[in-house]
């Protein structure tokens, strides 16, 4: 037996060597970075391009889970609805999220439970940046930028109409997955429309998997309750349609695009702290004789606590590039976006009896009004945008200018910060050459920042710098040698 296990192994070898010999040339395939229009072996710095087609065929749902385990990178996650990126143990407003480019207005930087508000949607890859070109398109990203690239607006001719419609179902959580698309060319016009949808309900978890904590699930010198023990991971559960369209027109001296895209989900928030019933309410509760803490009367049920969250999110991009034929500048990429973002809290108590039960469906928009009326953190934004491509033979060279005024408020139970209005001003520069001993690469960044709110007005100037030599050894050795000084403001 063992003999024919070592023959087939042996023929299978042979057959993969005899294939690779008998292949005239291996295609090469080049990965192209849309942020600074290199291949991902030019760049000095870490880079990950993540292909659009195999996230496609994942069925993950957060941008976090996506590139977890590439080298360097992890996701912190809090259930299917939140996973946000970490970047060489950074995370937070350190990690900045864009798509296509722009900064992602959303308020994941203020939360680890909070959920970064991307569509991913006609996408095509997924770029994770590090070093000097990082500069050119957000600041404060100490530990890197997450560029989201799609083709909502096309910036070339759809050849070909494709439709894709898709479905998924998940056991873990079971749930159902959706997704629409369309892309084509009509009247020398770019049609492009997305739809995605996902209905997760909490995620099963094996038996005695969790720990009871004692708070009205059982009491000492009594045995566990079966009823009580949990098969599902409270607070899991995730909800979310999103869609997109966009229109574009191409032609030698560039392209100019409107797109609009629309989103909201409602999702739980499970791990959180502990929930005392007793102390919340205390006539529901009594003193053991023997002393103690108190425990619940007889008859009395735990109420179960209900944590979630509410997002809705509007983006209206207008965009475009134009070439010129001569002079300084090569080309120039201009956008203008408004952005209408919240995102709501609450707290609520599931109750079990019947009286509330005929009063209330099993939905995630169907909670109960004895909760909090929550915390509301609202986000309005509008921004221009300009890019310059200067570069002049073999050296790339790119000069940034974008201005964004933006409208944030927190309102309500855990409101921890005053509305405020913010006006930054950016001008950044970078640029990449090859030189007969190294290549090196420089990012400079400068921001104009002021706020103003009810507890006073904040006016600053920052500045960035990186930069990076990379020289090569030998064809297969090389080093890289970078410094970099990154200025960053807090939200509060």
């Amino acid at each position: 037996m063992k003999n024919l296990i070592y023959i087939g192994l042996s023929a299978i070898a042979f057959s993969a060597i005899a294939n690779i010999s008998m292949a005239d040339e291996l295609e090469e395939v080049i990965v192209t970075s849309s942020l600074i229009d290199a291949s991902a072996s030019e760049i000095s710095n870490p880079l990950h391009v993540v292909n659009g087609e195999s996230i496609s065929k994942d069925a993950t749902q957060s941008i976090g889970s996506i590139i977890d385990g590439l080298v360097g990178v992890s996701s912190s996650d809090f259930g299917a609805a939140v996973g946000q990126p970490v970047i060489r143990g950074l995370s937070g407003s350190r990690v900045k999220l864009l798509n296509n480019g722009k900064v992602v207005r959303d308020i994941s930087s203020l939360g680890p439970d909070h959920s970064n508000e991307i569509d991913l949607g006609h996408l095509q890859q997924i770029e994770i940046v590090r070093g000097p070109s990082s500069l050119l398109y957000a600041n404060g990203a100490v530990g890197g930028i997450i560029n989201v690239v799609d083709n909502t607006i096309a910036k070339q001719d759809i050849e070909s109409t494709k439709f894709n419609v898709g479905a998924g179902y998940e056991n873990g959580n079971s749930g159902n997955t959706g997704n629409a698309s369309f892309a084509g060319n009509i009247g020398g016009i770019n049609l492009t429309s997305s739809f995605q949808s996902s209905n997760l309900d909490a995620y099963n978890i094996p038996e005695d998997a969790l720990h009871e904590d004692g708070h009205g699930h059982e009491h000492e010198g009594e045995e566990e309750h079966e009823e009580h023990k949990a098969t599902t991971l409270e607070n899991s559960d995730f909800e979310k349609s999103a869609y997109k369209l966009g229109l574009s027109k191409v032609a030698d001296w560039g392209y100019v695009g409107l797109s609009y895209a629309d989103s909201s989900s409602t999702y739980g928030i499970p791990f959180h702290g502990e929930h005392d019933h007793c102390e919340e309410h205390p006539d529901d509760c009594e003193v053991p004789a023997e002393g103690g803490d108190p425990v619940l009367k007889e008859g009395v049920e735990e109420e179960e606590e209900r944590i979630f969250a509410d997002t809705n999110s509007e983006t209206i991009n207008f965009e475009g590039s134009y070439n010129f034929n001569s002079g300084v500048v090569n080309s120039a990429d201009y956008y203008i976006r408004r952005t209408s973002y919240d995102h709501t809290e609450q707290h609520a108590e599931a109750h079990h009896d019947d009286d509330h039960d005929e009063d209330h469906e099993d939905d995630h928009g169907d909670e109960d009004e004895h909760g909090d009326e929550g915390t509301l953190f609202e986000n309005k934004s509008n921004e221009l945008g300009l890019t310059l491509d200067i570069g002049q033979n073999t050296a790339k060279q790119k000069l940034a200018l974008n201005f964004a005024k933006e409208d944030f408020s927190i309102i309500g139970d855990e409101a921890f910060l005053k509305p405020t209005q913010s006006d930054e001003l950016t001008l950044g520069y970078f640029t990449s050459n090859e030189f007969a001993l190294a290549h090196i690469d420089l990012g400079v960044r400068y921001d104009q920042i002021k706020r103003k709110s009810d507890a006073g007005n904040y006016d600053n100037n920052l500045t960035s710098f990186s930069a990076t030599i990379s020289p090569e050894l030998s064809e297969k050795l090389g080093i890289s040698l970078g410094d970099r000084k990154s200025t960053r403001l807090n939200s509060s």
